[in-house]
């Protein structure tokens, strides 16, 4: 929070009710896409949800329809926002 010039910010959400898988989030606004690390899960795993630098329609997937896995790592393109969901 103390850098001016950081571009990339990444969260992860817990679910907020029992049941509720959580959400990762990456927001990328450098001008350099940025390869980033993806935090383990014990007995699940994260399928992306959103990639803001897909073309549509896979820019954003439905639960149902998430079939790219992501294990270890993710390539976040300059200027986008990708979400990952637990399942």
């Amino acid at each position: 929070w103390y850098d001016g010039n950081a571009r990339l910010l990444t969260f992860t959400v817990a679910g907020a009710n029992a049941g509720e898988k959580p959400l990762h989030s990456v927001l990328n606004m450098g001008h350099e896409s940025r390869m980033v690390e993806v935090p383990s899960l014990h007995g699940l795993e994260w399928r992306r949800a959103v990639d803001t630098a897909l073309a549509p329609p896979q820019d954003v997937v439905s639960w149902e329809q998430q079939s790219v896995s992501v294990s270890s790592a993710y390539v976040v393109q300059s200027h986008s926002v990708v979400v990952l969901e637990a399942h």
